[in-house]
C-alpha cells in the first residue's frame, strides 16, 4: 500500500477524446473495493488544453464557456465540489506543446481548481501518439529522425522521447517563474486569454502548485516491451487478438495497420485508428490513474472492460510498476 491513500474522488476531466469512457471505468474499478468515483467531463474531440480553457465560439461542441461553468462559477450547483482534476493536452504532443502554450494553460485549469477547492488535487494526464504514425496533419512531424532510428519508425521510442515534454508541462504550470508569460506564435491564440464570463479571470493565481504526472503513455511503452520480452510466467493468450490468438501491440488501438507500413489492411477493416484505445489499453489507462489518483496498488482490482484475467494481471503489474517507478507521480510502492 502507498503512503496517504485516498478512499473517494470527485474529478473534473478536462481532455479529448483520449479521456472517453475513461471515467467510467475508472469509477467501475474502483468501485468494486468500495472505493467512490463521481466526475464532470470538460472534453471537445482533438482539444488542446487552451481551446477547451477559453473557445470563444458557443456552437463548437456546446460551447466551452458553457462547459467550463461548474470548476469557475460560484453560482454553479457543482462549484467547488471537485477535489481531483486531471488535464490532458491534444496530441502530438510536440506540436501542442509549442503551439498552443500548454503549460500557461494548464495553470489556468489547475489555479481555477485551486480557487474553487484549495484543496484539489492537480493531475497532468500524459498520454500518447500515433502508433503507425496515420496522422494526416503532421506527416513531417512523424518523419523525425529521433523517432525512426535506423531509419525504422518505434512508437516505443517515439513515447519516450515524448515524455520530457509532458515533464515540461507540468513544470511550467507548477512554477509561475517558468509559465509562459503569454502564449504566442499564432494569431488566434489573444481569443483564449480574454476572459468572457463575469467575475475576472479564474485560472489567476500566485505561488507553487503541485502538479502530478499519470504517466499512462510510459505504461504503454513498458507494456509493449513486456509483451515483446515474452516473460516465463506470462499468459498473452487473447481470444479476440490480431495475429494468432496472441495479445499484441495491434490490440492496444482501436484499428490498426496490420502490418505497417508494408501492409496497409487494418486489422478490423475500414478506416484505420491507430490513436484511439482498444478494450485492453481502455483497461491499461484506468488501472494508471487509479494508482496515481488513489494511491493504491490496483492489484485486487477486477478483470473488466472485455479484457480476460490473463491479460488483466499483467496489466495491473505495469500499471503499479509503472506508477511506483516515476518521481512525478507522487506515488511509492510502500
Amino acid at each position: 500500500m502507498a503512503t496517504n491513500p485516498r478512499s473517494s474522488a470527485r474529478t473534473y476531466w478536462v481532455g479529448h477524446s483520449l479521456v472517453t469512457g475513461l471515467p467510467e471505468l475508472l469509477t467501475t474499478l474502483v468501485s468494486s473495493r468500495g472505493d467512490i468515483h463521481s466526475f464532470y467531463d470538460h472534453n471537445v474531440p482533438g482539444a488542446p488544453i487552451g481551446w477547451n480553457w477559453g473557445n470563444p465560439d458557443p456552437a463548437w461542441d456546446g460551447g466551452v464557456n458553457t462547459k467550463i461553468l461548474p470548476l469557475v462559477s460560484p453560482g454553479h450547483a457543482d462549484y467547488g465540489t471537485f477535489d481531483t482534476i486531471v488535464v490532458t493536452e491534444g496530441v502530438p504532443i510536440q506540436p501542442s506543446y509549442r503551439w498552443w502554450s500548454s503549460g500557461f494553460y494548464a495553470r489556468k485549469f489547475f489555479c481555477a481548481a485551486r480557487r474553487a477547492h484549495p484543496n484539489a488535487e492537480l493531475f497532468l494526464y500524459e498520454s500518447w501518439g500515433h502508433m503507425q504514425r496515420t496522422d494526416p496533419d503532421f506527416p513531417t512531424y512523424y518523419s523525425n529522425p529521433d523517432f525512426n532510428p535506423g531509419g525504422n519508425w518505434d512508437f516505443v521510442t517515439y513515447q519516450r522521447l515524448s515524455r520530457p515534454v509532458w515533464n515540461a508541462i507540468a513544470d511550467e504550470a507548477s512554477n509561475p517563474a517558468l509559465t509562459p508569460v503569454l502564449p504566442a506564435l499564432t494569431p488566434v491564440l489573444p481569443d483564449y486569454t480574454t476572459w468572457r464570463l463575469p467575475g475576472g479571470d479564474p485560472g489567476n493565481c500566485t505561488g507553487t502548485l503541485d502538479v502530478k504526472i499519470v504517466p499512462t503513455g510510459q505504461a504503454l511503452a513498458n507494456l509493449i516491451e513486456r509483451i515483446a520480452a515474452n516473460r516465463v510466467g506470462d499468459n498473452w493468450t487473447y481470444a479476440g487478438a490480431a495475429l494468432g490468438g496472441r495479445l499484441s501491440m495491434l490490440d492496444l488501438f482501436s484499428n490498426p495497420y496490420t502490418d505497417f507500413p508494408s501492409n496497409t489492411t487494418t486489422v478490423h477493416g475500414g478506416e484505420v485508428d491507430d490513436i484511439h484505445p482498444s478494450n485492453v489499453l481502455l483497461y491499461l489507462n484506468a488501472l494508471v490513474h487509479s494508482s496515481v489518483i488513489y494511491r493504491k496498488n490496483p492489484a485486487n482490482l477486477p478483470a473488466a472492460n472485455g479484457v480476460p484475467e490473463n491479460i488483466a494481471s499483467i496489466l495491473r503489474e505495469v500499471a503499479w510498476e509503472t506508477v511506483t517507478n516515476d518521481s512525478r507521480t507522487g506515488v511509492n510502492s510502500q
